[in-house]
């Protein structure tokens, strides 16, 4: 069981796809602070062990880019929680930054890699050198060894040609766990979502080579929020959707969320079903049960043409 703790929304990058500004906005408009401060974040982290969670997940925001990072870590580490760290890590370039681990203290950093190459990441994260700087932070990461790091990708339109390239660089630093996940593009003005999100079918093609890469690297590979029909010929890749592990009877009953500004715990089990949405044909679906379906804001943009009910009676066989 484990408890997802937003510390806050204030950021080091500005990214195309990210989708916490709104809330920021939000937050300002009713003259609310940006960031729990570490009194509150502490409370959290009791909180989560009071409803039983084992682990944590920290986010933002960017949490490293508080002056209590290494305070909330050790924090939760002290209470035997497992901790995952969601960062764009460019803080971490600096070694001392991470100094405050202690030998044997295991801990998983979920860093954001968002291409291959300088102008294809900076572009993304509209941070000039942002990509040199979590590339080096991965270097100083990797030089511990209770460290484990996942490479979390947002895909976008942007990026999509460079996906292949960028499974390649990871395998070359020898990471090797990758989360590929589709932008989640809520309340985003019109112009950036139609610069940002890419419809499935230009995704797909990419998206296999990307996947046949991984498989012959023996690269753990976690696909989030994309429907098993995106993949529907090649039915070999559904394994790796993260839906397997949010739908049925499985992981979101254990998941709790807590942010900034809200008054209480969340469970994901909850929330996700009203930010996710499905079409028609997806009732006869064979694979309905264990899917969640797009993003809520794709059908309504794009609509549901793309769908596509899987009806291979074989179709379970392959989880």
């Amino acid at each position: 069981m484990y408890t997802d703790i937003k510390v806050g929304y204030s950021c080091n990058n500005q990214c195309v796809h990210c989708v916490i500004e709104p809330i920021k906005n939000s937050l300002r408009q009713d003259q609310l602070g940006l960031d729990s401060d570490t009194s509150t974040v502490k409370q959290f982290i009791d909180e989560a062990i009071e409803n039983g969670s084992t682990g944590i997940v920290l986010t933002g925001g960017e949490i490293t880019i508080r002056s209590d990072f290494s305070e909330l870590v050790n924090y939760a580490q002290e209470r035997d929680l497992n901790v995952t760290v969601q960062t764009n890590a460019r803080i971490l370039r600096d070694k001392e930054k991470i100094d405050f681990l202690k030998d044997g203290q295991k801990i998983q950093f979920v860093v954001a890699v968002h291409g291959s190459e300088k102008h294809i990441h900076d572009l993304i994260t509209r941070i000039p050198n942002s990509f040199s700087q979590t590339m080096a932070a991965i270097d100083n990461l990797l030089e511990h060894q209770n460290i484990r790091i996942v490479a979390k990708v947002v895909i976008s339109k942007i990026n999509i040609e460079n996906l292949l390239d960028t499974m390649k660089m990871l395998s070359q630093k020898k990471i090797n766990d990758v989360v590929l996940a589709f932008p989640h593009a809520e309340d985003f003005p019109l112009d950036v979502f139609e610069s940002v999100v890419p419809r499935y079918n230009e995704l797909a093609p990419y998206l296999e080579k990307a996947l046949t890469f991984v498989e012959k690297k023996n690269i753990n590979i976690t696909l989030e929020t994309i429907p098993y029909c995106v993949l529907n010929d090649r039915p070999e890749f559904w394994k790796y959707s993260q839906d397997i592990h949010y739908c049925g009877d499985q992981n979101l009953e254990s998941a709790f969320i807590r942010s900034t500004g809200d008054s209480e715990l969340k469970k994901w089990n909850v929330l996700r079903p009203n930010i996710k949405s499905k079409g028609a044909i997806c009732s006869a679906c064979l694979l309905e049960k264990i899917c969640e379906g797009p993003w809520k804001e794709y059908i309504d943009y794009f609509g549901e043409s793309e769908l596509i009910a899987i009806d291979n009676p074989d179709a379970i066989n392959y989880f």
